[in-house]
């Protein structure tokens, strides 16, 4: 059997760099960090806010916790667009009010605080129509920002990509709108065999602290199928989570970026924290976040 190791240690001198001979044979894995937020809103009054202050100031309480981690992932909740707000300056519940636009400089700011993947199937992604889908989608490319849940192109409206040794595969599913619950489950078969394959999932009742059924349904069908990990967004609250088949589901992460303040609940959010190792979840850890008048978001552990 020695004589075998030593045989191969030759092969590959000869094949190839001693570097590389080095890192064949005693390479181990490292950890790979990802961290998972809510809703992330950057119109209205946090528009305002960011105009005056710049938008670095908004992230400024939570970006070395952005910063430990080797991707963050988050719901965009709205598109991207040259668009004037039509928010901005509005009255609660008024004309404009739930309409959302982000400026094109966005996308840069999100990669500057380690922000590279987002869900974009969520309620708000037509605010703009098809046109700002479109323009969101060549915003978020030239940033280089990976992104999932395009309805116009079902294709391709999941992604993967490299996080340190890890190939992840993002699954958008949307109540509201496509990718349906068929286009997510086809799309989990399609990189379960290659990639961790993380569910982003936007659905619920706004302002529930408690999933709904549907939810649940919905969830344990995505474990089934084969997703490794299962994030909910939409109702602005935090909701409660489960391990399912072996599979963690986080119901609603809350808000994370957004200006709602009056009541406690939607001051309130949760980031989940997940180490992988060899394509297998090693700790996940739950960080929690408060919502500051200031329009900036704070670390609360």
């Amino acid at each position: 059997m020695r004589y075998v190791f030593l045989l191969i240690v030759l092969l590959l001198l000869l094949a190839y760099p001693i570097d590389s001979v080095r890192d064949k044979l005693f390479y181990s894995p490292k950890e790979t960090r990802m961290l998972f937020v809510g809703d992330l809103m950057l119109d209205r009054s946090v528009r305002e806010v960011s105009e005056e202050k710049g938008a670095d100031f908004i992230f400024s309480c939570v970006k070395p916790l952005l910063l430990k981690h080797d991707t963050v992932f988050a719901n965009l909740e709205g598109p991207v667009t040259s668009n004037k707000s039509k928010s901005v300056g509005s009255t609660p519940g008024g004309e404009g009010n739930y309409t959302f636009t982000f400026p094109l400089s966005l996308p840069n700011v999100l990669k500057r605080h380690n922000i590279m993947a987002v869900s974009i199937g969520n309620n708000h992604i037509f605010d703009f129509g098809e046109e700002g889908i479109l323009e969101t989608k060549e915003a978020l490319d030239g940033a280089g920002i990976h992104f999932a849940g395009n309805p116009l192109d079902l294709e391709n409206t999941s992604t993967a990509f490299e996080v340190g040794d890890e190939r992840i595969a993002l699954v958008a599913f949307n109540e509201f709108f496509a990718p349906s619950v068929e286009d997510t489950l086809l799309h989990i078969k399609k990189y379960k065999e290659t990639s961790f394959v993380v569910v982003f999932a936007h659905w619920g009742n706004e302002y529930k602290t408690l999933s709904s059924q549907r939810q649940r349904t919905w969830a344990r069908s995505f474990a089934e199928a084969g997703a490794d990990l299962v994030i909910g967004a939409h109702p602005h609250v935090i909701q409660e989570s489960e391990v399912y088949l072996g599979v963690p589901i986080y119901y609603s992460l809350g808000n994370f970026i957004f200006d709602q303040y009056w009541i406690e609940d939607v001051r309130k959010g949760l980031g989940v924290s997940v180490t992988l190792k060899k394509g297998e979840i090693e700790k996940i850890e739950e960080k929690y976040f408060y919502l500051e008048r200031d329009r900036r978001t704070c670390p609360t552990n």
